[in-house]
């Protein structure tokens, strides 16, 4: 009886220790998820920044990389609705890290001048691009469909934060129709986010509008901010990563206070202005 009883000890710490194997591996895979999604929105950040803004609101590339505000939302094109438009990720494809990945040649198969869904744009935007995804999973999208993005750029608060000027409370980093200047960031570019993760709605890369800029829906019975469900998050537990406009990055969990959070979406939060209402 006492060598059954021993090897029902054995089978038991077996399967302890097994358990415990697993919930390391577990474990350790989330923490290089997570600290992959944040080495991705360090380099959005940085590419980010690579436009200067004329007296005429154009948009010039500069190879010297001066910088003097954000780059924008879509690419201008006044025939298209800005869901209609390629995405501010065209702007940045060549300045992706191209030893990961070679997006400038995928940035020359695109025709900028052309809707995100044009014949011709359809297959690079099929592409999946790896610095547009959380994790080691590649989000599921239907057969012959655009790749889609984990990471959106933020527009403020409210389903019209995109179209608001910057100068409007409510405004953040990204807009639609124009780059935003960093004298704009009232409340300072490491006070400001400039793109966040999210499991929700997931659209394409390509593709300018909600798939690629978001607004924080801060109206009544709207969705959590983060966490699984909500607005933002829902990949890694307990939270999200989101970007600032100085390139630093933050995990903000799904207990940050609201107003904290609204504070960070726009270009003049101010001390606190939101966390009061």
């Amino acid at each position: 009886m006492s060598r059954w009883v021993g090897y029902a000890v054995m089978a038991f710490c077996l399967a302890i220790g097994i358990g415990m194997l697993f919930t390391w591996i577990s474990r350790g895979r989330a923490m290089q998820d997570r600290a992959n999604a944040q080495n991705s929105l360090r380099e959005l950040a940085l590419f980010g920044q690579v436009f200067e803004t004329t007296d005429q609101g154009k948009q010039h590339k500069k190879d010297s990389r001066i910088v003097n505000g954000i780059l924008p939302g879509t690419i201008a094109n006044d025939a298209l609705t800005p869901e209609q438009r390629l995405s501010w990720v065209v702007l940045e494809l060549e300045w992706f890290n191209q030893k990961r990945q070679n997006t400038g040649a995928l940035r020359l198969a695109i025709r900028t001048d052309l809707a995100w869904d044009a014949e011709t744009n359809l297959p690079p935007g099929r592409t999946v691009l790896r610095n547009l995804i959380c994790g080691a999973s590649v989000p599921n999208v239907a057969a012959g469909e655009p790749a889609a993005t984990q990471f959106v750029g933020l527009a403020g608060l409210g389903t019209n934060g995109a179209m608001l000027p910057a100068t409007d409370r409510r405004a953040g980093a990204f807009r639609y129709d124009g780059a935003t200047p960093f004298d704009a960031f009232t409340d300072g570019i490491s006070n400001t986010i400039l793109f966040g993760e999210t499991n929700a709605n997931l659209g394409a890369w390509i593709r300018g509008g909600p798939s690629t800029v978001r607004s924080l829906d801060d109206a009544i019975g709207a969705k959590a901010f983060i966490g699984i469900g909500g607005q933002f998050g829902g990949i890694h537990a307990h939270g999200a990563n989101f970007a600032f406009a100085d390139g630093s990055q933050k995990f903000l969990t799904e207990n940050t206070n609201p107003g904290v959070l609204k504070v960070f979406c726009t270009l003049a939060g101010g001390a606190g202005e939101f966390v009061a209402e």
